[in-house]
């Protein structure tokens, strides 16, 4: 057989064999041998260089990686909030993850420059892994590397985690929102009605930076006026709340779609803070100063301050904590005025300031013992064997009672460092459980927006069966009650207990925070934060000896 005849013929094997797999894949092998026998010496050649240049350039541009003794891993496990037997460790350890990190794929230096690609990482031998491992390390060369798009993805996590200084506001991120909406019981109607909402905010703010309770009106587009104005002597806590909304969602004076809407609003609450510290403005309305005005802007300037670790917060922020500590009561809380010897403690009001106490501690803002033992005292004088909390020891309203106020109860213990198995708070979130929210039933003290905002708090921190019992209630009473048309699209009705007194500016800034939950706080992160909880074992200012918790007594 001549050459041409087998050329053909192998030709017609391999044509065959595209066509037809089954045919003999030995049979075509043949036939190309055959060929490079009868190649000249001069392609041969080329051949062979060809492939020793390609090997020489392959080995000085891709090294093999050695194996890694000490290799780095992230471990993140996934965990509905209350399960204590596997608690999230993706968010408890973020801090001392990070720092290791940092160290292993030097991101402080990198900060500013682009993402290294997944080739680069492999050549520094940095493998990143993701696994339910419960936060010990694993040993990644027992598993293969991770995907492109999943190493980019942690290295944004870890970005992300720098950028935020504290893993309590680790969801406060595009990457961390969908994913505590999907593992907590958000929705997409619950997410859309949070945007609705922020960009109601953001259309009625004055051109100052603050959120006029009586004159947002003015704001008002296509011809038509929203109604629902507020007392004006609240500009300062409004202006608060409308700010912790925006930054709920992980947006600051420095990144987000409203960036500018939080900068002007931070800077009128700055503007609003005396030589004292007391942040209530020039106000004409409380010339002795209101507490309410000075709590709600104290927690938003020192989560601002948390998240963003923006020095020009850190002074006002401390001044604030030093008022705080100047004006409470001899009780442990606050009541309307800041003058210490009013000699009364008002409940609603320490609550908020508990929240921004907690906030400026997150943040590292020196924050007095006395202070803290103080609101301690407060509760526990204040609350009832059966978890029921008072309103006001002196006064008109002394000794009254609500189930609202066992939400700031419950809320207030938790952030104070108490476990959520303590007897006093177990009682107080089922009695939470046992009242949802109720949507027809809002214009009761037993079932406002302000006790809603609470009682979320409180049952997404103690998690578990009520806080999925809870949520659902809540999810109902909100979402579908938004208003959807004309210029309070994003907004909510004022008919509501202390609707009338807050006005439109504050149901609605305090409805998106409560419909934030799934992000706003990591759980898990207060029960990890034990720095609090001998505050509860140890004896009290004064003497006073630490109360049991199962026989709490009332003042």
């Amino acid at each position: 057989m001549n050459p041409s005849t087998l050329k053909e013929k192998g030709s017609g094997r391999l044509l065959s064999s595209s066509i037809h797999p089954e045919l003999s894949a030995s049979e075509s092998n043949v036939s190309w041998i055959i060929r490079l026998r009868q190649s000249p010496p001069v392609v041969l050649s080329c051949l062979a260089h060809l492939f020793v240049f390609w090997v020489a350039i392959r080995w000085l541009l891709f090294p093999v990686p050695q194996a890694d003794p000490n290799p780095t891993t992230l471990s993140i496990s996934l965990q509905l909030p209350g399960d204590h037997s596997d608690p999230i460790e993706q968010t408890l350890d973020e801090e001392s993850q990070v720092r290791e990190l940092s160290h292993e794929l030097d991101l402080e230096a990198k900060m500013d420059s682009k993402i290294q690609t997944p080739i680069e990482s492999q050549r520094r031998d940095q493998r990143i892994g993701l696994g339910g491992n419960r936060g010990r390390r694993t040993d990644a060369r027992s598993r293969p590397l991770l995907d492109p798009s999943a190493t980019l993805t942690v290295l944004e996590r870890v970005r992300a985690l720098q950028a935020t200084r504290s893993s309590v506001f680790a969801h406060r991120t595009t990457w961390g929102r969908g994913q505590a909406v999907g593992r907590y019981g958000g929705t997409p109607e619950s997410e859309q009605a949070v945007d609705l909402g922020l960009d109601w905010l953001a259309q009625h703010q004055s051109s100052d930076g603050r959120w006029d309770a009586n004159g947002f009106h003015g704001r008002c587009r296509g011809g038509s006026r929203c109604s629902g104005q507020g007392l004006a002597s609240f500009d300062p806590a409004q202006t608060g709340l409308a700010i912790l909304a925006f930054l709920g969602v992980g947006q600051t004076h420095q990144m987000g779609e409203h960036k500018e809407v939080v900068r002007r609003g931070l800077e009128f609450l700055l503007s609003c803070q005396a030589s004292s510290g007391l942040l209530d403005g020039d106000n004409e309305y409380s010339r002795q100063g209101n507490l309410y005005n000075h709590t709600i802007s104290l927690l938003a300037l020192a989560e601002a301050y948390g998240m963003t670790r923006d020095t020009r917060f850190l002074q006002p922020v401390a001044r604030g904590i030093e008022f705080l500590a100047r004006s409470q009561q001899s009780g442990g809380g606050w009541t309307y005025t800041p003058f210490a010897e009013e000699e009364r403690n008002d409940s609603s009001i320490t609550g908020f300031a508990v929240q921004a106490i907690k906030a400026a501690l997150v943040a590292q803002v020196p924050v007095p013992e006395k202070l803290v033992r103080g609101v301690i005292r407060h509760f526990r004088q204040m609350t009832q064997a059966d978890g029921s909390v008072v309103y006001a020891d002196v006064g008109v309203r002394r000794n009254r009672q609500s189930r609202s106020l066992v939400a700031v109860g419950a809320c207030s213990r938790l952030l104070l460092g108490l476990s959520r198995q303590n007897p006093i708070v177990r009682r107080q979130i089922a009695s939470l459980r046992s009242h949802p929210p109720d949507w027809q039933r809002r214009s009761s003290i037993h079932n406002s927006y302000y006790r809603w905002y609470y009682g979320t708090l409180a049952t997404f921190l103690a998690g578990s069966e009520d806080w999925a019992s809870w949520n659902v209630r809540m999810h109902a009473a909100l979402v579908k009650t938004q208003i959807r048309k004309g210029c309070a699209a994003g907004s909510w009705s004022t008919d509501s207990k202390w609707g009338p007194n807050g006005g439109r500016i504050y149901v609605t800034a305090i409805n998106v925070l409560t419909l934030e939950i799934y992000y706003r706080y990591v759980p898990d992160y207060f029960q990890k934060e034990q720095g609090l909880a001998r505050f509860w074992r140890t004896p009290v200012a004064g003497g006073e000896a630490p109360v049991n918790e199962s026989t709490s007594r009332r003042r």
